[in-house]
């Protein structure tokens, strides 16, 4: 998800949000380091600096990028143009790090040094992600799931031998357009019905995860598959990928299929692939929904961090933007950096 061309279609998508603001560290002629931001806007009139990749697009794990040799260095350079500011960077009133890992250790010691140099700075969870840990074969991981569970799998196994199923992929030559034609119409059409829009009711993030999509795909890190019941397709996954990894960015599902447990079958199905060709990791990225634990996922904590320079107008602002999300009812629950988080309950599954 910090690919090059995530990025890249995220901001040629999205750039109405503000103006691109990346930070590159160069040790002569070799990047060392990258700080993603652009400069956006507030409500107060303020200018909040953000990762690319924010906000309803919920890239996870989001981070300063830096070669191991030059992280140091790297943090330095990139917290001098924070506190004192460099040429290109306009003065900001917050500097806003979406998505980031509880343990990730850059972040860490930046928000520590920002804290040192009077910004105060307020966190907020994020609902977690969950990953799998996959053992070597498929055998070891039906048994590792909770009993009650076994056999479930062995019936969705069942269900993927039968001549009514059929699984389709991208990697495996099926066309892009067509697959994320069916992937938007089962999600929009569930979504729909729920009475909430939906993701790609905004036309940003349509275009974003097609010509994202369509990229990662042309080197083999990007997938769509899908499962059809006599032919219909029922359910859709997207999905990024690295040769030791899996991660599910979005789904579709057609609710008259309830009957088959679609969502279950197609899981079943891509963690067995996944297993079969040696990945270790199945990540479900961010959501806090019940389902993901049945097949052994661990959470992961993400956060949400807000620093605010040591100015008067820069607190002021902030005070104001907190102020109007209460007046809306829309309020963010923000501590002091340090402090106890409160927890995220888990969805049920739906």
């Amino acid at each position: 998800m910090h690919s090059w061309e995530w990025m890249f279609h995220w901001w040629e998508s999205f750039q109405d949000l503000g103006s691109l603001t990346l930070m590159v560290v160069r040790d002569q002629d070799r990047v060392v380091g990258i700080a993603p931001w652009y400069v956006r806007r507030t409500a107060a009139g303020g200018k909040q600096l953000r990762f690319l990749g924010s906000g309803k697009t919920s890239t996870d794990y989001l981070r300063i990028l830096s070669t191991p040799d030059c992280a140091t260095q790297v943090l330095r350079l990139v917290r001098q143009a924070v506190t004192d500011g460099i040429a290109g960077l306009p003065k900001i009133d917050c500097l806003e790090l979406e998505g980031i890992s509880a343990n990730d250790q850059l972040a860490s010691t930046l928000i520590a040094d920002l804290q040192q140099a009077n910004f105060d700075v307020f966190v907020r969870r994020l609902e977690s992600t969950w990953v799998v840990d996959l053992p070597s074969n498929w055998d070891a991981f039906v048994q590792s799931v909770r009993k009650q569970y076994r056999r479930k799998i062995r019936s969705a196994v069942r269900r993927m031998e039968s001549s009514d199923f059929t699984f389709r992929s991208t990697a495996a030559g099926e066309d892009f357009d067509v697959a994320i034609e069916h992937l938007i119409r089962l999600h929009q059409q569930r979504w729909e019905a729920k009475g909430e829009p939906g993701c790609f009711a905004d036309r940003r993030f349509e275009q974003f995860l097609r010509t994202a999509g369509q990229a990662l795909a042309n080197r083999n890190a990007c997938e769509i598959v899908w499962c059809e019941f006599q032919g219909t397709p029922m359910v859709s996954h997207i999905y990024l990928t690295t040769d030791k990894l899996v991660q599910l960015f979005q789904t579709g599902l057609d609710d008259e299929y309830r009957e088959f447990e679609p969502g279950f079958l197609l899981f079943a199905h891509r963690l067995r692939h996944a297993i079969e060709t040696g990945r270790t990791h199945f990540d479900f990225l961010r959501g806090d929904e019940h389902y993901k634990s049945f097949w052994g996922a661990q959470p992961h904590s993400l956060l949400k961090v807000r620093c605010i320079p040591p100015s008067p107008v820069a607190r002021m602002r902030y005070k104001a933007l907190q102020v109007a999300r209460a007046v809306k009812q829309q309020p963010d629950v923000w501590v002091p950096f340090g402090t106890s988080l409160p927890e995220i309950p888990v969805t049920p599954a739906s």
